[in-house]
């Protein structure tokens, strides 16, 4: 599964002279048989990002490069038990759930009459025939320049020819149609689309099912309006 806050580290932004740094931090528990090793029982590492959603996005990676260089530098090897990370998962969110986002809200740029709007959709359409033929033909091109933005963003330990690499690759271009499929239905009046992909369904269902505590979407979106609320924004 995707390795989460409270599961051997946390995400944290620390403060400096009582004011908050500007990139949120991980703190990853060292497991107790290196801590003799790396000298301290925890270990602070930068995300890179203020954006707390890119924190979490971007933690079980750093966290993984962190376990595998523990292993070589100790000699410890597979004895580190190093966190697993769902890449089924992070394709769900990145080519489905931020592609459909996005493509929502590009569609308020659209053409106000009604010839021009018809014309975008008819390029949606296009795009989504192609998109499928492309992925029949296992012709994964398309996606190829996706996956390396998104493993060099999220620092995944995934490495292009591997199992795991073609695996990703292969959920990106397998779930990338379905959000274009449900982003069509919905401009044309099926405002309650729903993806019809099994992938994409019991993905989302089990990210919902093992939400942590602080990770469901109505405690995010409280967490969020805090946020805004501290920094006297709307």
């Amino acid at each position: 599964m995707l390795w989460r806050a409270g599961e051997g580290y946390s995400i944290i932004r620390r403060k400096r002279n009582g004011r908050e740094l500007k990139n949120y931090q991980v703190r990853i528990c060292v497991p107790p048989h290196l801590r003799r090793f790396v000298g301290t029982s925890e270990k602070l590492l930068s995300l890179g990002t203020g954006d707390w959603r890119a924190a979490n996005l971007a933690a079980p990676g750093v966290v993984a490069r962190q376990f595998a260089d523990w292993g070589a530098a100790s000699g410890a090897g597979l004895n580190i038990e190093a966190p697993a990370f769902d890449s089924l998962e992070i394709a769900v969110r990145v080519a489905y759930d931020e592609m459909l986002s996005a493509m929502e809200s590009r569609r308020r740029d659209w053409p106000a009459d009604d010839v021009g709007y018809a014309a975008m959709l008819a390029q949606r359409e296009a795009d989504l025939q192609s998109m499928t033929r492309r992925f029949q033909r296992g012709d994964l091109s398309l996606w190829a320049p996706v996956a390396a933005r998104i493993i060099d963003a999220r620092n995944l330990p995934l490495r292009f020819g591997t199992v795991e690499y073609d695996e990703f690759l292969r959920s990106l271009a397998r779930v990338n149609p379905d959000a274009v499929a449900v982003f069509i239905r919905r401009t044309k009046g099926d405002l309650d689309a729903e993806p019809n992909s099994m992938l994409v369904r019991d993905t989302k269902s089990k990210t919902v099912a093992k939400a942590a505590r602080g990770e469901t979407l109505p405690e995010l979106f409280e967490f969020w309006a805090e946020e805004m609320l501290a920094k006297q924004a709307k």
